[in-house]
């Protein structure tokens, strides 16, 4: 768990230059003038025995272990204190004249803040407390225990926890509160996951903490007011309601700004970062741009409060960059995320130099994926490789081996080798999508679960690209079990893995060819369609563009040609840039006998790259061949295929 002693202090005398300096040593009570201790330097990941003394000063990113009868008093530029006892190991985080930050890493130390300052914290795995007061100490014991023990003023302890709704199965992140006041002292457990609130479904989840909200408004008290608010955000977010998640996130920051007017805390930048990710998560082009907005002024704020650059939250923003510019799509996007993503992965690697931490695995499979997006061979093959070093790095910090972080990397994995085409590496991506759902399995044994029904819709995904009857009647079984779960976990239909899961059927009923099954294809994705309007409501959605691409060409394979060309129409509406939607505009216009309006299109994109592995000429001729195959045939598809350079094929009377 991550605790966070954060010191709300105020005021604005703040020292010019930081420094952490050794201010006295003691050994068994006595007073003496060097010592020797165990040094970490920054960005090394093994300690030196080094001897210390008076006078000497220690760089941010250094962690400083005291041994047994030793203590060691420091103290900050800023004339704040830390006094370190015997077996005590800290890490300096971060340290200016805005604030300073300290991890607590084994044994005990006391703080004394002499001097008002922006921020105070000391962390510890997920915690967080506001101190109105000026002495305290932490004392930990890893992966048992932590304490806090309060000597003036008061404590405001937050504490990162466990969300838990039993409908759907459903887990988010929430923060609780509590205050401790001079003479008190709190112990919490490290070696359990603590399951904060507990829940029977969606609808009692969000009743209990918009309640919670109530009170808290009542209370008058503005931190507890943001509190109030950034909890129901998370738990509506948690519940994929990510519209409405926003205003309490928007209003949330209002609060922080009235209550630190400098602009510069940590608690405007979190909340800018919260309604960057609803945004996020939200989709569509116009969100996405407004989570880059947040995004970008969250990591202003905490480059002026950790200039050194080295801190988790700057790492976080940067990762957040790279996953919204990700979505954005596109090779300049794409690009651009993997700059972010690199940029914050080196962060991380500063902060955790032994290279074994959560966080780097996850940014590491935030790298491939970005890289795996771009889609060509090469960026494919470096997706594989950060995948598969993510999932080293989760192998030795989950040793046996069932873990929630490790399926996702296997899924990757699968999705990599499934991207790579061929049959083999087609077969080697099944074979990782069995791992993750095994593991996903034993993770959730009532199986309605929303990674159990990914895992699912991938392998179908997998076995339709295998192609074949045999194989493609198993894509379809496995989408209908993925539907199936999801409309479980999803009482209510609407949500964007079900759209996902029609849209998919109605691919493997397309692939599976005949007049039956095309017209089953065209139902589901008609149905996708209509779900993904409702999660949308702008109707401006890349998957709504997608969805309406297919269906039109799928109209085209049963001679409905003027609702192939009204659906390709609404996708170029929204996705004006997709040559392949472009494309089946020209088939429906020439198969209408508007040869004249075809043939311009055709021959203005006739030397266009389509995507990445083919041109728009090689994908008109696949697509021919296609309509061909189900009988469609127009004696100006020889005339198509004339401009491209292919001899015209013999004529083919089109079915009925």
């Amino acid at each position: 768990m991550l605790f966070v002693l954060w010191a709300v202090l105020g005021g604005t005398a703040f020292a010019a230059d930081w420094s952490l300096e050794v201010v006295s040593i003691e050994v068994d009570g006595a007073k003496v003038s060097q010592a020797t201790l165990q040094i970490t330097p920054p960005q090394q990941a093994s300690a030196l025995s080094r001897p210390v003394q008076q006078g000497q000063s220690f760089a941010v990113g250094t962690v400083i272990a005291v041994p047994a009868r030793t203590t060691l008093m420091l103290k900050s530029s800023n004339a704040n204190s830390v006094r370190l006892l015997p077996g005590s190991r800290i890490r300096v985080l971060a340290g200016s004249d805005v604030g300073e930050e300290f991890g607590q890493e084994t044994g005990e130390s006391f703080f004394d803040i002499k001097r008002a300052l922006n921020f105070f914290n000391v962390r510890h795995g997920r915690f967080q407390a506001i101190v109105k007061g000026t002495r305290y100490s932490v004392k930990v014991v890893p992966e048992k225990e932590i304490a806090f023990d309060v000597a003036e003023g008061s404590v405001r302890i937050e504490r990162e926890g466990k969300l838990k709704i039993d409908e759907g199965n459903k887990e988010g992140t929430i923060t609780v509160s509590e205050t401790l006041k001079a003479g008190e002292r709190k112990t919490y457990r490290l070696d359990i996951d603590e399951y904060l609130a507990r829940f029977k479904n969606f609808g009692e989840a969000e009743t209990y903490y918009r309640k919670n909200l109530e009170a808290d408004r009542q209370s008058g008290d503005p931190i507890r007011i943001g509190t109030g608010l950034n909890q129901v955000g998370i738990v509506l977010v948690t519940l994929s309601k990510y519209r409405e998640a926003i205003p309490f996130f928007d209003e949330s920051r209002q609060i922080a700004i009235t209550l630190f007017p400098g602009g510069v805390h940590a608690t405007i930048a979190d909340s800018l970062n919260n309604l960057g990710v609803a945004h996020s998560d939200l989709g569509g082009t116009a969100n996405l741009q407004r989570a880059i907005g947040y995004h970008e002024e969250s990591l202003k704020i905490l480059r002026q409060l950790y200039p050194g650059g080295v801190h988790a939250g700057i790492a976080s923003s940067l990762n957040n960059l790279g996953t919204a510019y990700r979505a954005l799509g596109g090779t300049d996007n794409l690009q651009r995320a993997i700059r972010y993503q690199e940029e914050s992965l080196k962060v991380l690697r500063e902060l955790y130099p032994d290279g074994v931490h959560a966080d780097i695995a996850t940014s590491l499979n935030n790298l491939g994926t970005a890289n795996a997006n771009l889609g060509d061979r090469d960026n494919l093959q470096r997706a594989r490789g950060y995948f598969e070093e993510s999932l080293t790095i989760q192998r030795q910090l989950y040793p046996d081996g069932v873990h929630a972080d490790i399926a996702a990397s296997f899924n990757n994995l699968g999705n990599t080798y499934r991207a790579l085409g061929g049959t083999d590496n087609l077969q080697q991506a099944i074979g990782y999508y069995e791992e993750s759902l095994k593991i996903q399995r034993q993770l959730y044994p009532g199986g309605v679960h929303g990674d159990i029904a990914q895992s699912i819709n991938n392998l179908g995904a997998a076995y339709a690209d295998l192609g074949g009857t045999d194989n493609l009647q198993r894509a379809v079984r496995f989408f209908e079990e993925s539907l199936t779960i999801q409309r479980q976990l999803y009482p209510g239909s609407e949500h964007a893995d079900i759209a996902t899961s029609l849209h998919n059927l109605g691919a493997a009923y397309r692939a599976l060819g005949g007049t039956d099954n095309l017209r089953q294809a065209i139902g589901y994705y008609d149905e996708s369609v209509k779900l993904q309007r409702q999660l949308y409501p702008g109707g401006m959605h890349s998957d709504i563009g997608e969805s309406l691409g297919n269906l039109s060409f799928t109209r085209l394979l049963v001679g409905q040609n003027s609702e192939a060309l009204r659906n390709a129409r609404e996708a170029l509406q929204i996705a004006p840039d997709q040559l392949w939607i472009r494309i089946n505009e020209a088939h429906a216009l020439l198969l209408m006998g508007r040869e004249a309006e075809a043939l311009e299109i055709y021959t203005q994109y006739r030397d266009k790259p389509l995507n990445a592995t083919q041109t728009v000429r090689e994908a008109v001729l696949d697509d021919f061949a296609a309509l061909r195959k189900a009988g469609v045939n127009h004696p100006g598809m020889a005339t198509v295929e004339a401009l491209y350079g292919k001899p015209a094929a013999p004529p083919r009377r089109s079915k009925p």
